[in-house]
Order: C-alpha cells, then sequence, then structure tokens
C-alpha cells in the first residue's frame, strides 16, 4: 500500500495552495472536496441522497449544493447522515486513485475533516494547515459567496486546530509571515526520504 500522508486544517486555512505547491514537485494530491463534487453529480447518489433528506436539495434532477450545504451546515444530524452516503464512497473513489498513482514514494489525501471522519488512520502521517482565524473568515467569504454567520457556523462543526494538532506530525503555517514555498520544499524533502 502507498505511503499516504493526510493534509488537512480548517475551512479557509489555505490547503488547496499547499497542495498545489506539492503537485508542483510531483507530488499527486487527492482533493477529497473536489471528489466529493463529483459524486454529486452521480445518479445513484442523488437518488440516495433523495431517498434521505426527501426532494428538497433536488431542482431539475441536479443536487443544489448551497441549498444542501446550508442546511447540513446548521443541522448535525443531517451533516452526520450526508458523511454516512459520502465517505465510503469517497473511500472507494480513493482505493482507486491510489492505485494509479502507485509509482510515486508518497501521495497526499486532503480533506478538511479527515480527523473527524476516522480517515486519518489510513494515512502513514498527517500535515496540518494553520491560517489565523480572521484570514480563514474572510478567505471563504470571497470564494464561496458566504455570509460571515456562515462560514463560522461551518467552522464551529468543524475540530479546532488545537484539536486537530494532536493528531498530526507537521504544520504548514500560511500567514503572512512564514512564506509557504520553503516550508513545503522542506517537508517535500523529508517525506520523500522516508520509505
Amino acid at each position: 500500500m502507498h505511503n499516504i500522508i493526510g493534509i488537512t486544517g480548517g475551512i479557509g486555512a489555505g490547503k488547496s495552495i499547499v497542495c498545489s505547491i506539492f503537485r508542483n514537485f510531483g507530488v499527486p494530491v487527492y482533493d477529497s472536496d473536489s471528489e466529493a463534487k463529483k459524486l454529486y453529480k452521480n445518479q445513484e447518489v442523488i437518488e440516495l441522497i433523495a431517498s434521505t433528506f426527501g426532494s428538497r436539495f433536488i431542482v431539475d434532477n441536479k443536487l443544489d449544493l448551497k441549498m444542501m450545504g446550508r442546511a447540513v451546515f446548521s443541522n448535525q444530524t443531517l451533516l452526520e447522515q450526508l458523511n454516512s452516503i459520502m465517505h465510503p464512497r469517497l473511500s472507494i473513489e480513493f482505493e482507486k486513485w491510489c492505485i494509479l498513482n502507485n509509482d510515486h514514494t508518497y501521495v497526499l489525501k486532503e480533506a478538511a475533516i479527515m480527523i473527524e471522519s476516522g480517515t486519518y488512520k489510513d494515512c502513514r502521517e498527517l500535515i496540518l494547515v494553520t491560517s489565523a482565524m480572521e484570514s480563514r473568515i474572510e478567505r471563504v467569504m470571497k470564494r464561496s459567496y458566504l455570509t460571515r454567520e456562515e462560514v463560522l457556523e461551518r467552522i464551529s462543526k468543524q475540530m479546532s486546530d488545537d484539536e486537530k494538532s494532536k493528531y498530526c506530525n507537521y504544520n504548514i503555517v500560511n500567514d503572512e509571515t512564514n512564506l509557504l514555498i520553503p516550508q513545503v520544499l522542506q517537508l517535500h524533502e523529508k517525506l520523500s526520504c522516508k520509505n
């Protein structure tokens, strides 16, 4: 099996930019969020969500992800139900992806709720990306067109950085003081030496 390195961090911490730097160093990155969005277009998944939640998130035979996101991030029970549908399917897709990328020294699996979902157990080591709370809020508001309250609601559903750090081996700090590329390069060199 692969040397799987997990990369996690709260919403808006900067996981995507860190992953893009790793990709530039030739590291395959599995983006769980992007892969979930692909699965949301799968007819079987749409039907399963409709049978679980009713048709309230279905518009023109497609999932309205914004409407669903607003509902599940304000209701823990709905969020857990959605995760129980998506996580097993994402695990299967990840296993297929690993087979396609088995010629690399290590691969990265990126997920915001890796620790909460328990999928971190499949990883040899974990990287935590951290950023100041205000920077995180501003990033998410700009990219997702959410209100400050909606962003805070989503943050409240995730484990804090302090809690996540107990599970993680490395920390990449995404702020104006610490340059990202040198941090990623140093970590890439270290991980490339571990077999």
